[in-house]
């Protein structure tokens, strides 16, 4: 397994070759945006993959247009033997759901509002945070349950993961990679349950650790690098367990929580004067990443665009 340093150099020449041929022939777009673990820098295993939305602005696509985005996925993974997760949306599907609740509820919208950058054409940003704020308890409620469902059954499914597997080696190491992603998902979803905002997956998970005493939320960083091992039939049953017991702790009560987020651009103030640019790490402009967060005492997530961040159009 490689280190971290030249992963995220490899993941930095893929997102800087995906920005270059987006802008040399995909027109069509209405926006693209990358999001997930390489935008909060966590590339901590080999197997992670590359978080990439497209977003059009009409309801159909055409063949020509399927065949470029296409061979840029195939191409790029051939050179860089990265996995790219290409979604692609209608621009109307934040509101109408077409694609799914799960798919684009008030968690995902939050996610992709904190980590999300965009690499092509017209920024998303004030459509999430306005679907965020709109969002009733009733939907806040479903999303958390559809998406704990989802784990679950992704949970479940390790059970028969060795079946795809003819060298136990590469076994060991999906098997924990996967284990890792859902702890991830885990933490990030006990937050969301409890009204909690974080700005990391570090964040997440230390903020799970606390609610649940579990020792693989403090392990699973190490889990996903490799360095750690679990013993299947207890993480399933560990795992099943938990997210029964979550899922009955969802309360509408906590959606207010999580609507407390602003969105502001670097250089700005808060209410008590001090400047923002001296309460969190800004990144430097020449970076493809243009977005750090923080969380105030009230619990308000800050979302915090570098001034200089890029709009394609």
């Amino acid at each position: 397994m490689c280190t971290i340093k030249i992963c995220q150099q490899k993941y930095d020449q893929l997102i800087a070759e995906l920005k270059a041929l987006l802008n040399s022939s995909c027109s069509f777009l209405f926006s693209a945006i990358v999001y997930g673990s390489y935008c909060r820098e966590e590339i901590y295993s080999v197997y992670s993959d590359i978080d990439f939305l497209c977003i059009i602005n009409k309801e159909v696509l055409y063949q020509k247009e399927i065949s470029v985005l296409h061979d840029i996925v195939t191409s790029l993974y051939r050179k860089y033997k990265i996995k790219i997760h290409l979604r692609v949306r209608n621009l109307s599907d934040l509101y109408t759901k077409e694609s799914g609740l799960f798919d684009c509820g008030i968690t995902s919208s939050i996610n992709k509002l904190r980590d999300g950058i965009l690499i092509y054409g017209s920024s998303m940003d004030s459509e999430y945070l306005k679907y965020i704020q709109s969002v009733k308890e009733e939907e806040y409620v479903l999303n958390l349950r559809l998406r704990y469902s989802n784990l679950k059954y992704q949970n479940r499914a390790l059970i028969s993961l060795e079946e795809n597997f003819d060298n136990c080696s590469q076994f060991e190491d999906m098997l924990q990679y996967k284990c890792a992603c859902i702890l991830f998902q885990l933490a990030e979803l006990i937050c969301y349950t409890y009204g909690s905002h974080f700005v990391s997956s570090e964040d997440a998970l230390s903020k799970a650790y606390l609610k649940t005493n579990n020792k693989y939320f403090k392990t699973a960083i190490n889990i996903k690098r490799g360095k750690e091992y679990v013993i299947l039939s207890h993480f399933v049953a560990t795992i099943d367990e938990l997210i029964i017991k979550h899922t009955q702790e969802i309360s509408p009560d906590h959606l207010t929580l999580l609507k407390r987020i602003v969105l502001q651009n670097s250089g700005h103030f808060d209410m008590a004067g001090q400047p923002i640019v001296n309460s969190t790490n800004i990144i430097e402009s020449s970076s493809i990443r243009y977005k750090s967060s923080f969380i105030s005492q009230d619990g308000t997530l800050h979302i915090i665009r570098n001034s200089k961040y890029e709009y394609n159009k």
